[in-house]
């Protein structure tokens, strides 16, 4: 009876612990999309700011504000690419672990 019970709690605590990795995964993968529209918000904001003050023409762009924009834009390719991966993972994982 020992080795059964014993059996029985490694395996109670090995879907524990999966149900736990895809509940935090589910919550991390939520969190992060929130802070991926943060990032998306931020963006428009900075180039609305951008494009008001070149309309007035008090302002004129920089070299440093475009490479700036290109930085941003290549970090949200990367955030985009790795978010749906992250998210491919998660639903995977979540398949196998019913």
């Amino acid at each position: 009876m020992g080795v059964i019970w014993d059996f029985a709690k490694g395996l109670f605590s090995c879907i524990n612990e999966q149900a736990a990795s895809v509940y935090k995964l589910q919550e991390n993968l939520e969190s992060l999309n929130k802070k991926w529209g943060d990032l998306q918000n931020k963006e428009k904001d900075v180039q609305t700011e951008i494009d008001r003050a070149e309309s007035t023409g008090v302002m004129k762009r920089t070299n440093a504000v475009n490479d700036w924009l290109q930085e941003f834009q290549k970090l949200l390719e990367v955030c985009f690419k790795f978010l749906n991966i992250l998210s491919l993972f998660a639903f995977s994982f979540y398949i196998s672990s019913l």
